[in-house]
């Protein structure tokens, strides 16, 4: 199944070879969860400090559905 996923910041690394869009699609197994989709993408977890599915907050146990739009924040420090 698809979803669209966005990686923000230095997450824009972990996107696939070439790839700078803002926004990809890509395939996942049906079933899959948060932390599978960031295992996939070899990102760290403590690099997805927020997730979000269609604009809400995630679990890391939450499973994708077709279709869903997958954000992905690292953490953000200021001075």
């Amino acid at each position: 199944m698809k979803i669209e996923l966005r990686l923000y910041a230095q997450l824009r690394s972990y996107q696939p070879v070439g790839d700078n869009a803002p926004l990809y699609l890509i395939d996942v197994d049906p079933g899959t969860t948060i932390h599978n989709l960031l295992s996939k993408l070899d990102i760290p977890r403590h690099m997805a400090m927020i997730i979000l599915i269609n604009g809400t907050r995630a679990r890391l146990n939450q499973q994708l559905k077709e279709g869903d739009c997958v954000a992905v924040f690292p953490p953000i420090a200021g001075g």
